[in-house]
């Protein structure tokens, strides 16, 4: 989840509808959004596959009245605000729970404020990573020059 950032494209690992049966596992439908509960608490994903999750993850479908990506970047600035610490409970690691995850709760404006404000934001991640990505071009361009100068 982490390596994918935003979007879930693929899996690393699979599952077989037999183990899904003998498991708490299920097929989450695609679109949804995917919270992290355990170790890496409060990382947040749209699935753009069906994927099967355990109970390390929380999985919301989300209502067509509704847009996910603005849901998605709403519960990121939770994340990024450290809103989930609060909800948090320690043991052998720091792991949200089902009951308090389903506490939150979300603003949701309608639906055209939602698809502009979602607009805006995923133009500026789009820029953050053409940014990035010029960024390390520079960078093993620099690497390139300052190898050839002290050779």
């Amino acid at each position: 989840m982490t390596s994918q950032k935003k979007y879930i494209l693929k899996t690393e690992k699979s599952i077989s509808q037999q183990g899904i049966k003998n498991s708490s596992a299920w097929i989450v439908p695609k679109n949804s959004i995917i919270l992290s509960m355990y170790a890496s608490y409060g990382l947040i994903a749209i699935n753009k596959i069906e994927l099967a999750t355990s109970q390390a993850m929380f999985s919301m479908i989300v209502n067509s009245k509704n847009n996910i990506e603005y849901i998605y970047y709403y519960l990121e600035f939770l994340y990024n605000n450290n809103y989930y610490d609060r909800l948090v409970s320690i043991g052998t690691q720091a792991n949200l729970n089902t009951d308090k995850v389903k506490k939150i709760k979300i603003y949701l404006p309608d639906i055209n404020s939602q698809n502009k404000i979602s607009k805006i934001l995923k133009l500026c991640d789009e820029r953050i990573e053409y940014e990035n990505k010029k960024e390390f071009e520079l960078r093993k361009f620099k690497q390139g020059l300052m190898q050839n100068m002290f050779i």
